[in-house]
Parts: structure tokens; sequence; C-alpha cells
């Protein structure tokens, strides 16, 4: 309730994992399961609070505050109507659903039902690729494999899930999500020229079934080049004159990742938290 008044009177956006587990639903609904006794352990009580976790929203007023609502997997369709009725927005993040074997959100159902739905990828934590093409990839053949049905959720669906509806869910749908007139210059150049994309013949079905997360040559953000293939397909990445030489090569007063540098650093946090482990 405090987080509900604090977004209101401070107009801020609320976004909360939420109805992951059936953990979650055992705490929320029954004051019971694993959450329970963790927290009974530290002197917390642990009553029956609602229905369901995404009541218990509605019931605090977090609901309708229209927040991002990331997971939303242990939902029923008295839920689904609590959250196309509020307007708020589904973070559907597959991967990790799957991977903490929590299961399998009901996309189908709460785009019929008119919920923004967009793509996510939870956190490395649950999720070791981060891999936004791959997790369109999972999330059409877990939805089909759940509906029992070869078309559901098809390739032009996902990559709005990917895109603007995803701009939509963070409610900036009016800065990105689509090249229109006025919106920021927010892109990603992906090749379909190596042997695991083609033939491409249908591109939407190509980016989201064959392409992956390698296959990326070009990303701009706000008109800026933040990352430019030195190896890619010259013609997804734009660039007529063909590849670039290196990464440091984008035109003056672009920014550019440099790729060695951040592998060392990452290897240096490896290092450092092998060793925090080891002495733990």
């Amino acid at each position: 309730q405090a987080t509900a008044r604090l977004a209101a009177s401070e107009a801020l956006p609320v976004a909360v994992h939420i109805a992951e587990s059936h953990a979650e639903t055992d705490l929320v609904a029954r004051g019971e399961g694993v959450f329970a006794q963790a927290l009974r352990r530290r002197g917390i009580d642990t009553p029956a609070r609602a229905r369901s976790p995404v009541e218990l929203l509605a019931r605090t007023g977090i609901l309708e505050r229209q927040p991002l609502l990331i997971h939303a997997v242990r939902i029923d369709a008295s839920d689904i109507r609590l959250i196309a009725d509020a307007g708020a927005a589904i973070a559907h993040c597959p991967t990790a659903n799957a991977r903490l074997g929590h299961g399998v959100a009901p996309v189908l159902q709460l785009l019929e039902s008119g919920a923004t739905v967009g793509l996510g990828t939870d956190s490395v934590a649950s999720n070791n690729r981060l891999d936004l093409l791959e997790e369109g990839r999972t999330a059409q053949l877990m939805q089909r494999a759940a509906a029992c049905s070869h078309d559901a959720l098809d390739a032009a669906a996902l990559l709005r899930m990917a895109t603007l509806d995803g701009a939509r869910a963070l409610g900036i749908e009016d800065e990105c999500g689509s090249l229109e007139p006025g919106k920021s210059a927010d892109l990603a150049a992906v090749s379909l020229a190596r042997v695991h994309a083609q033939p491409a013949h249908d591109i939407n079905a190509a980016l989201v079934l064959a392409a992956r997360g390698s296959d990326i040559v070009l990303t701009v953000v706000r008109g800026r080049v933040l990352y430019r293939s030195c190896s890619g397909d010259a013609h997804a990445a734009g660039d007529e004159n063909g590849p670039t030489g290196t990464l440091s090569s984008a035109k003056p007063g672009h920014t550019t990742i440099d790729v060695d540098a951040v592998r060392d650093r990452m290897e240096r946090i490896a290092e450092r938290v092998a060793a925090a482990r080891a002495g733990s």
C-alpha cells in the first residue's frame, strides 16, 4: 500500500515480479509453503492475504497503478481479467520461467484479454544468455507446446512483443519501439547471411526461429551507434562499403563497445566472486 501511495504521489512507474511460482501462491493464499516457512523462521507472521498474488496487488492498490508484472505464470482467468481491466502489462520471461521450473505463462489468454505483453529475459540469475531473439523462439515453442497448436503465437506477434509491445509495457511507446517520425532511432540490424539462417523466405520467421544474438551486426540507441560488427554482413549493417575494420572505426561522436575490455572486466569479476565463495 505504501508503494502504491508513493507511486501515485510521485507519478512513478511500478514493476513487480509476481505470480511466478506455486510457492508464492501458497504464501499469499494460504500462508504456507517454503516462503512462509522461511519468513516464520525470521519471526514474521504469514497470514493468508488474498486469493492470489494478482488479487493481492489489486487489494493493495498496486494494480491500479498499471504496473509492469514480471512473469505472471501462476495466474487464472480471474487474474487475467483483473490485469486486463487495470491496464497492467506483462513482461514474459519464458527461459527464466522454464529454467526455474515455474511453468508456462498463459500468454495466449493474456493477449486475447487485450493485455499488453512484452518479451523479457528476467536476469542473469535465471537466464545465462539474455538473448532476446532466443527468448522469442523459446516463447513460441513453449506456447505452441502448451496449446498443442502449430500456429499459435506467430513470428510477427513475437517481434511486436520484442519491440513495440515491449515499449508499451514500459510506457515509452511514444519514444521508441518502432521506426516512426518523431521517435528515437533505436534499432538493431540482424544479418541473415549465415548458414543457420538460410533460406530466409519469411523474414519474421527467420528472425524468430533461426537468428540469434551473435547475428546482430549493428545497434543504435537514440541515433548513436553503440555496436558495429567488424565481421558481420555489410548489407545488414547498412554499410554499402563493406564491414568496418574494427569496432573503434565507427563515425566520430558515436560510442562503441570495447569488447575486449568488457570481457576482461567480466573475468575479473568472476574471479572475485569465485574467491568470495571459496572463503565463505
